[in-house]
C-alpha cells in the first residue's frame, strides 16, 4: 500500500463510519493523514450533493435537505455533532479548564448540548432548504470541506489539551501539514463560485478563516488546548455556517 494511500484511508477511517479494513499505521501516516481530512470532506460533500439532487426529484426541498442531512450524519456516525454538544456542555458548564474536560468526557448530553445541536441543525436545514438547487449542492460540498480544512488549522494551531483521550495519538505526533488542506479548500470555493457566486466563494472562505480564528483563541483561553470534541465543534460551526453566507450572497 502506498504512503498516500494508506494517509488517504486512516483519514476516511477517522472522518467516516464506512466499514474499512486496515492495518496498525506507521507513525509517519498517523502525522499525516490530518492533511488529507479537507479531500475526505470534498468527498462526503459530493457525495450529498448527489444524494440532493436525488432527492430534490422525488420530494419538496427542504424534505430533500433533511434527507440529505441524515444522510450525512448516517455516513460520519454523527461524529462532530457529538462533538459540537460535549463542546457546547464543557465550554458553557464549567467554569475551569479541568471541569470543562471533565464535563466533556461525560458520554451524557446536556441542556447547552441540546440547544446547541438543535440550532445548528435548524440553522443548516433553513438555510439549505432556501438556496436555489445547483447553490445548495455547492453548500454541501463547501461546508464539509470547509469544516474538515478547519479541524487541521485547529490542530495546527493548538496543542492536545488532554494527558490522555480519544485524540491523544493526534496530539502525541508531530503532525505533517503542506499545501493539501488548502488545495481541498480552494477547490471547494470554486465549485461555490462556478454554481453559486464569486461573492459566495470570497464570504465562505472569509467565515471560515474568521471562525477559526475566533474559536483557537477562545480555546486557548478555556482549556488552553483542543480535544476531540473541539474539533467536532469547529467542523459544525463552519458547516453550519457556510450555507448562511452562501445564501446571503445571492
Amino acid at each position: 500500500m502506498t504512503n498516500l494511500r494508506a494517509e488517504f484511508l486512516l483519514a476516511l477511517s477517522f472522518m467516516t463510519r464506512l466499514p474499512l479494513s486496515l492495518g496498525e499505521a506507521s507513525d509517519d501516516t498517523m502525522a499525516r493523514a490530518p492533511r488529507l481530512y479537507p479531500w475526505v470532506g470534498l468527498g462526503i460533500g459530493a457525495c450529498l450533493g448527489l444524494s440532493y439532487l436525488l432527492f430534490t426529484t422525488l420530494f419538496p426541498s427542504t424534505l430533500a435537505v433533511i434527507l440529505t442531512v441524515a444522510v450525512g450524519i448516517a455516513l460520519t456516525g454523527a461524529l462532530h455533532e457529538d462533538g459540537l454538544a460535549d463542546t457546547a456542555d464543557g465550554l458553557g458548564g464549567g467554569w475551569t479548564k479541568e471541569r470543562a474536560l471533565e464535563i466533556m468526557r461525560d458520554s451524557r448530553v446536556g441542556v447547552y448540548g441540546i440547544l446547541a445541536l438543535g440550532v445548528a441543525l435548524a440553522i443548516k436545514i433553513a438555510a439549505l432548504a432556501a438556496l436555489p438547487t445547483w447553490a445548495a449542492v455547492s453548500a454541501f460540498i463547501a461546508a464539509h470541506t470547509l469544516g474538515r480544512f478547519a479541524i487541521t488549522q485547529l490542530l495546527k494551531n493548538l496543542r492536545y489539551a488532554r494527558t490522555s483521550g480519544a485524540a491523544d495519538a493526534l496530539g502525541k505526533s508531530e503532525l505533517v501539514f503542506d499545501a493539501t488542506p488548502w488545495a481541498a479548500a480552494a477547490a471547494a470555493l470554486v465549485i461555490v463560485a462556478l454554481l453559486a457566486n464569486l461573492l459566495a466563494a470570497f464570504a465562505a472562505a472569509l467565515m471560515t478563516a474568521i471562525a477559526v480564528d475566533r474559536f483557537v483563541r477562545f480555546l486557548r483561553k478555556k482549556i488552553d488546548g483542543y480535544t476531540g470534541d473541539t474539533l467536532g465543534a469547529i467542523e459544525q460551526i463552519v458547516e453550519t455556517a457556510v450555507p448562511v453566507v452562501i445564501l446571503a450572497c445571492l
